[in-house]
């Protein structure tokens, strides 16, 4: 029978770990008895002061007691009781503990306080000795006799500084920050930035807080400061200084986006003769859409200013129809996002006339469906897009603008799944819109089709979009605002008040032609169904506002264009 045992392999692993281990306790427990040899030591000086400054009171022998503190430059750092005399008097001569030294006195020197009979004050005034351990001596321990003759002593770890909060500021800014945090700070400590070649930038308001923490403050960064990074010095009364080396970083404002125009294109196609505003911007900026992980890189873009940009073109062909965001990177790197507010549509898509665009509601005024930015688009499905009310904000048309779909299920409109839907062979509208402060707004009466309810009964509306020349008419209802009216001729008052929304939308037909030459066959519905045909033959969809009778049609495929076939428009 095989008796288990260990491998070589596990034993050495576990004399490694052990090692790691021993070598760490190991330094723990010598930076322990350092800072307890350091406490231990302060406390026997005082006890010794104390003693000596009580001899003196009482006269013992009839004679004045003091202490001489020397600073050993080639032995172990020493302190000697005396009367009268430090030469002939010493009574006896006392070592400070293992891996303790005195900064104050410095090395090779000596210091000695005498106490005054009877009084016990010190004869020279106040006086002040400063021990540390040898391997850090920015771990000290202040030992003060005050004028008065009270003995005292004051901790003092090494100054150090741990971090800035925050650590950056803005180039042509006045930059606060919350605190500097580290140890060993004084009261009167002062913070300063420091660069190679650059001229200190101080702070401005700094406050002692504790000897761990400086609160408040700010840098002045307003002047022809560098970029980069700068290193915080903090230096305190005594002189020492420390510094956190790259710890604060100075750079520019990022570019900010407000608007791009025009905010709509066609997939497909080229919109050129863009112009972007904001703030920050810089000569060499450039500007791309951004959807996902699809970008669309713009050409051409001129820097007009600091808040425009200028003469773009964006080349659209492939691009996902959607919202895209707006990206400026100037050549620092820096960048600005403006999300969601550039629109690619389909080319048989809708968008909204530029003068017929106003629907009405008493209680909230004017609805504009054309806004610069809000895009509406109507499609043979839906509408998607934000008209805009002056004093509501936008209305959104459609979830998936919001993209906050994933967050209900599909076909409950009155949950956060919404949209106002079109039925194309008719151009009556139904769904939701939703405003943070019109809550629902119901383009129809009956919305049983997507899982609400039928007030047709009692309440009669909806709206609607005519086939032929794309006007709406009718009522939508918002249970906080009331009606919104989509024409005058609704409420018979287009003679005072001429207003409409207007689309550029049509239901579309289908024809079938052979792409070999000849006069085509012609077929009402969609290009969907495909069944039977053979492999020279298309389907074009043909929007009503096409004239009919004879046209001709021309099939771009690759960059390539067929020739042209003639068709009859029904």
């Amino acid at each position: 029978m095989w008796k288990k045992g260990f491998t070589l392999i596990e034993v050495m692993i576990v004399i490694g770990v052990v090692a790691v281990l021993t070598t760490v306790v190991v330094m723990n427990l010598s930076g322990y008895r350092g800072s307890l040899n350091l406490k231990l030591t302060a406390r026997e000086i005082v006890a010794a002061l104390r003693d000596t400054q009580q001899k003196s009171i009482s006269q013992e022998n009839g004679l004045s007691w003091g202490v001489n503190f020397l600073n050993s430059s080639s032995d172990t750092d020493s302190y000697k009781v005396f009367s009268a005399s430090s030469t002939t008097g010493v009574q006896k001569v006392l070592t400070l503990r293992n891996g303790i030294v005195f900064v104050d006195p410095s090395d090779g020197s000596a210091k000695e306080i005498s106490f005054t009979k009877i009084t016990g004050r010190p004869q020279a005034g106040a006086f002040l000795i400063i021990i540390a351990k040898s391997d850090d001596i920015g771990d000290r321990i202040l030992i003060e006799v005050s004028a008065q003759g009270r003995i005292t002593y004051i901790e003092q770890q090494s100054l150090r500084i741990d971090g800035i909060d925050p650590n950056y500021g803005t180039a042509g800014t006045i930059a606060s920050f919350h605190n500097v945090v580290g140890r060993g700070f004084q009261d009167g400590a002062t913070v300063k930035l420091s660069k190679s070649g650059e001229s200190d930038i101080s702070c401005s308001g700094c406050a002692f807080e504790t000897t761990r923490e400086i609160r408040g403050g700010s840098f002045d960064l307003q002047s022809s400061v560098a970029n980069g990074a700068w290193d915080v010095v903090v230096t305190n009364p005594d002189n020492s200084s420390t510094t956190l080396s790259n710890g604060y970083t100075i750079s520019d404002f990022p570019p900010s986006v407000y608007s791009i125009w025009p905010s709509l294109g066609i997939s497909g196609q080229t919109i050129t003769d863009i112009a972007v505003t904001g703030a920050n911007f810089k000569n060499g900026a450039t500007v791309k859409l951004q959807k996902g992980t699809s970008e669309v890189v713009g050409t051409g873009f001129t820097f007009a200013s600091e808040n425009s940009l200028t003469g773009g073109s964006f080349n659209l062909n492939g691009a996902e129809e959607g919202w895209w965001d707006i990206v400026v990177t100037n050549p620092d790197g820096l960048s600005g996002v403006y999300a969601r507010r550039f629109r690619v549509a389909d080319a048989l898509d809708g968008t909204i006339d530029s003068t017929d665009r106003y629907a009405w509601n008493d209680n909230w005024g004017w609805i504009d469906f054309a806004t610069t930015t809000g895009n509406v688009i109507v499609t043979s499905d839906e509408l998607s897009g934000y008209p805009w009310n002056v004093h509501a904000g936008w209305l959104s048309l459609n979830c998936a603008d919001e993209n906050i779909c994933s967050y209900g299920t599909q076909g409950d409109d009155t949950g956060y799944y919404y949209r106002v839907r079109n039925v194309s062979s008719t151009g009556a509208l139904f769904g939701y819109a939703w405003n943070d402060s019109l809550g629902w707004v119901s383009m129809n009466c009956d919305q049983t089709g997507i899982g609400g309810s039928n007030t047709c009964g009692t309440v009669n509306y909806g709206v609607v979009i005519s086939t032929t020349t794309g006007i709406f008419s009718g009522f939508a209802w918002s249970d906080v605002a009331g009606w919104i009216s989509f024409n005058c001729a609704d409420q018979s008052v287009c003679a005072t008040s001429d207003y409409k929304v207007m689309t550029t939308w049509r239901p579309t037909q289908s024809v079938v032609y052979e792409s070999g030459g000849g006069e085509a066959n012609t077929a009402e519905g969609t290009c969907t169904d495909e069944s039977g045909w053979s492999d020279s033959e298309s389907c074009v969809a043909v929007p009503e506002s096409v004239a009919t009778g004879e046209q001709t049609v021309v099939v771009t495929s690759d960059g390539t264009d067929s020739n042209s076939v003639t068709f009859t428009v029904l």
